[in-house]
């Protein structure tokens, strides 16, 4: 089945692989493969420092919020951003920016404001843009790094003021320490699937396939925003609730898992590795016979 969602995602043979190896998090072998990985993110970001939480990307942002913040003043909207409001004491503000909302595919233009808290769970892997202008960012390995879940992360400085966050949600104790258990199969995971993400242009991969999608359904299901103002790994359509019903199935039927209906509205996602490129021409023809006859 190709995974169309955004988490999780199709992920490679070797990052399965990967996955399998029976290590405890105590052990030294474990512990270089931490280093590795934590060198390699830290490298993407232009980042001093790397903490690892066994989790996915919505407590990377919780636990950056509690361990670096009062309060945030939060520059983007969506359900996403709203996680990012806290009240606080307002002379240690941060910025809060969703760089790219997840629930409706927009990509966000990154702003040069600081401290600036940026979360990037669903864009860090899939664009090429210059990390440095965030203060913290938050990701995931289980969206455009292409790997499993359980990898909730957060790249910083050492300039950092910490606040009260308490363990487990205390970033920094993990900055060079393993206090509790960690997702050991999911980190053994990432360590492949960074090493692949090298080997390959994604960004150019999520575009090409996000045309093909957009060029395949577009004239059924609308674009629910103007393409320029959206991510290529992340569409977003505009159905009822019966014609998502129907190319749901259809889509099912032939190998194709799409992702939820909101409101007036689908997602349908670009990551992930693929044995095989997807049939646009199949696809148009699922959606022609999903689509009311009087919009296709």
């Amino acid at each position: 089945m190709v995974l169309l969602t955004a988490s999780p995602v199709n992920v490679h043979p070797e990052v399965w692989e990967a996955s399998r190896r029976e290590l405890t998090h105590r052990c030294s072998e474990f512990e270089e493969v931490l280093a590795s990985v934590k060198k390699k993110l830290c490298d993407m970001a232009g980042k001093k420092f790397c903490s690892i939480l066994s989790g996915n990307g919505s407590l990377a942002v919780e636990a950056a919020l509690q361990t670096f913040t009062t309060q945030t003043r939060v520059h983007t909207k969506g359900v996403y951003s709203e996680r990012l409001e806290k009240t606080g004491d307002a002379c240690c503000a941060w910025n809060g920016y969703v760089h790219c909302e997840t629930d409706t595919g927009r990509m966000n233009e990154l702003k040069n404001e600081h401290p600036l808290l940026l979360d990037a769970v669903s864009s860090f892997g899939a664009v090429n843009v210059n990390w440095k202008s965030a203060d913290v960012i938050c990701t995931c390995g289980n969206k455009a790094l292409e790997s499993l879940c359980g990898c909730a992360i957060v790249l910083y400085d050492d300039f950092l003021v910490k606040q009260s966050a308490r363990h487990p949600l205390d970033v920094l104790s993990y900055k060079k320490n393993t206090p509790c258990t960690l997702n050991v199969p999911a980190i053994l995971a990432l360590d492949k699937a960074l090493d692949l993400l090298k080997k390959e242009d994604r960004v150019l991969k999520y575009k090409v396939r996000a045309d093909g999608f957009v060029g395949a359904i577009g004239k059924c299901f609308p674009l629910l925003l103007p393409r320029e103002e959206m991510a290529n790994n992340i569409l977003t359509f505009k159905a009822s609730l019966e014609e998502y019903k129907r190319f749901h199935d259809l889509m099912k039927e032939n190998g194709y898992q799409i992702y939820k209906y909101i409101d007036n509205y689908f997602l349908l996602c670009t990551m992930g590795w693929w044995a095989d490129e997807p049939d646009y021409e199949l696809v148009e023809s699922l959606a022609g016979k999903a689509c009311d006859e009087n919009i296709c």
